[in-house]
């Protein structure tokens, strides 16, 4: 008889090579399930992060008995998209030769940076046209009733512009600012602005019917 062994023929033996598969196999299901969490996790933090971002809100009191501004990351109440408004009709009609390039050069600052190179040549022709004219200065208002109609990311303005000559004011007249805006991160950007006349006005108001 023979005193030599088999190795890894008894039921007890179990191979080196079989013992590391297995503790590899064991190891990367562990860290499938450990990544699968860790995914998980993530996404929960982004989403968590998000709907704190969409509900955040920022109140001003402006003083006196006025309602408080209510500021989120995305959007705005109606009292701090009104006096935004007058602030924006005041920069647009409010000017004359001396400080027009200081009114206009606050209001391309709060236009959204994708449309800025193109409304900063619009309004540095328009600072221009108006240093050309010493003794001509303008002047706008809100034009009440109903000066302003709120839309989805767009305010609708009725504004009274007069022009100065001299000392002389000419009658005024009215026309509208059609302001299509974004809040992002609470701040208030202009995405496009035109003026137009109550003609005008009155054939977009037809066209959305």
């Amino acid at each position: 008889m023979s005193d030599k062994k088999k190795l890894g023929t008894g039921q007890g033996a179990a191979s080196p090579f079989m013992q590391a598969s297995s503790n590899v196999f064991g190891q990367n299901r562990l860290l499938k399930i450990m990544m699968a969490f860790m995914v998980i996790g993530v996404w929960m933090i982004y989403t968590s992060v998000q709907d704190f971002k969409t509900h955040q809100k920022t109140i001003v009191y402006p003083g006196g008995q006025r309602p408080p501004y209510e500021i989120s990351n995305y959007s705005a109440n109606d009292t701090y998209l009104f006096d935004m408004a007058n602030y924006i009709v005041y920069l647009v009609g409010n000017f004359s030769p001396t400080n027009v390039d200081d009114r206009l050069n606050i209001l391309i600052g709060l236009f959204a940076e994708q449309n800025y190179p193109r409304y900063q040549e619009h309004f540095k022709k328009l600072a221009n046209e108006v240093k050309r004219f010493k003794n001509i200065s303008h002047s706008a208002e809100l034009a009440y009733p109903d000066p302003i109609f709120l839309r989805e990311n767009q305010l609708r303005i009725r504004m009274k512009k007069s022009k100065v000559v001299g000392s002389t004011v000419k009658p005024p007249v009215v026309n509208y600012l059609i302001v299509n805006y974004q809040i992002v991160d609470g701040r208030f950007q202009i995405i496009d602005l035109k003026e137009l006349t109550q003609e005008e006005f009155s054939e977009v108001q037809k066209n959305e019917e």
